[in-house]
């Protein structure tokens, strides 16, 4: 997997990013979960391919923290 950074425009409301409906951007979040630190990160992700729902794992190369992408904050939840 090629990965590059890049700075697009995304949509907001009152600050908050909002699910596009055609474009490839998706909400990304990983959650610290070894230490109790409640050290969340979040951030946007592009290519993923995925269309609708959410996707969730714990097994990461350096971390093992909850990774979790998806087209909506319900389906993110229900991935987590």
């Amino acid at each position: 997997m090629i990965t590059k950074h890049s700075i697009e425009p995304v949509r907001v409301n009152h600050g908050l990013f909002q699910f596009p409906e055609q474009v490839d951007h998706i909400k990304l979040a990983v959650i610290e979960r070894h230490h109790l630190t409640n050290q969340l990160g979040l951030g946007i992700v592009k290519g993923l391919g995925l269309k609708s729902g959410a996707i969730a794992m714990t097994v990461a190369h350096n971390s093992h923290n909850l990774i979790i992408a998806g087209t909506n904050d319900q389906d993110m939840l229900m991935a987590a």
